[in-house]
């Protein structure tokens, strides 16, 4: 049933390959979008690990 949500959702908006996740709550997913957006900044995290990379507010040092 989530996999024909999602396919419809992503119909609709006019995705051709979406995908997603239902969370139980909203600190869950916050956190999910967080971690998502830190590892889509930096790939290589898993490798890195936290203290290895570069820290994220130094994006927005001028």
């Amino acid at each position: 049933m989530e996999k024909y949500i999602f396919q419809k959702l992503c119909s609709i908006i006019g995705f051709k390959d979406g995908d997603g996740v239902f969370g139980p709550g909203g600190s869950f997913c916050n956190m999910t979008a967080i971690h998502l957006a830190r590892y889509n900044y930096n790939p290589d995290l898993r490798k890195t690990g936290m203290y290895g990379s570069q820290k994220l507010w130094s994006l927005f040092d001028p």
